[in-house]
C-alpha cells in the first residue's frame, strides 16, 4: 500500500487566505513531511519531483520567486527490481479548513 512506501506532495487552506505546500513521503512506513512555502490563494507554484537512487527532490518556486528543495533519503530495505515499486501518488490535500476556492493542478511528466 502506499502507506509503506510513496512520495507525493501535499498542500492545505492554513488561514482561508494561504495555501501551505509540502513534502509528503511514508518511507518504510514511517510518514515524513517537511513544508516548502506558503502563497497567497491565486498565486501559482512551479512544483517538481526528481528522484536519484538515494534521495527524493521536492522543489517548489513561486511566481515572486520564493523557492525550496527538500530532500528524504529513500529506504534501503528495497534492493534491485522490488525498489520499482515506490508509488508516486497525485498531490494531496489535507487540513480542517476548506479550500477557499476551487484549485487548478496542472500535471507534466517527464
Amino acid at each position: 500500500g502506499h502507506h509503506k512506501e510513496s512520495v507525493r506532495f501535499g498542500w492545505r487552506c492554513v488561514d482561508g487566505l494561504e495555501i501551505e505546500i509540502f513534502a509528503y513521503a511514508y518511507i518504510s512506513g514511517v510518514r515524513k513531511e517537511k513544508r516548502l512555502l506558503s502563497v497567497k490563494t491565486g498565486e501559482w507554484v512551479h512544483l517538481s519531483f526528481n528522484e536519484t537512487k538515494s534521495y527524493y527532490y521536492f522543489r517548489a518556486i513561486s511566481e515572486n520567486g520564493d523557492a525550496e528543495i527538500v530532500k528524504f533519503r529513500k529506504s534501503k530495505n528495497k534492493k534491485g527490481f522490488l525498489r520499482l515499486f515506490t508509488s508516486r501518488l497525485y498531490p494531496y490535500f489535507g487540513g480542517k479548513i476548506a479550500s477557499p476556492h476551487d484549485m487548478t493542478i496542472e500535471l507534466m511528466y517527464f
